[in-house]
């Protein structure tokens, strides 16, 4: 990290406008949340406070009311899958954000595979 700080460092001394030090620290900025958020994803990945499929791998099923049940006051983004009565697909989400939606159903697909294979908790 010290040699980024250094090049920041050099950077400001050839060129230090206003402009160009708050250009340099908006950067510095955007980098610091990215990174801020990069952590608490992996936070959140590591919660054990996460519900856990319990009935992956097993012949335990649970209904559907107690599964939802579960996630009230617990969540802040909320997507269901499942399969209606008629059969048919059934899809909503708290979420209007297409890429947000989908980067969760794959983390979740994942944790889903990787714990069936192992004949583990998801």
């Amino acid at each position: 990290m010290s040699g980024f700080t250094d090049s920041i460092k050099q950077a400001l001394q050839h060129n230090q406008s206003p402009e160009h030090v708050a250009k340099v620290k908006a950067v510095i900025n955007k980098m610091m949340e990215a990174t801020k958020e990069a952590i608490e994803l992996a936070n959140l990945m590591n919660n054990e406070n996460v519900l856990t499929f319990e009935n992956v791998g097993s012949t335990v099923s649970f209904t559907c009311d107690k599964i939802l049940s579960q996630a009230l006051g617990e969540t802040d983004i909320v997507t269901v899958v499942g399969r209606s009565h008629d059969g048919s697909l059934y899809l909503a989400s708290s979420e209007s954000d297409a890429g947000t939606i989908m980067f969760w159903l794959e983390l979740a697909k994942q944790k889903i595979i990787t714990e069936a294979l192992k004949g583990g908790e998801a």
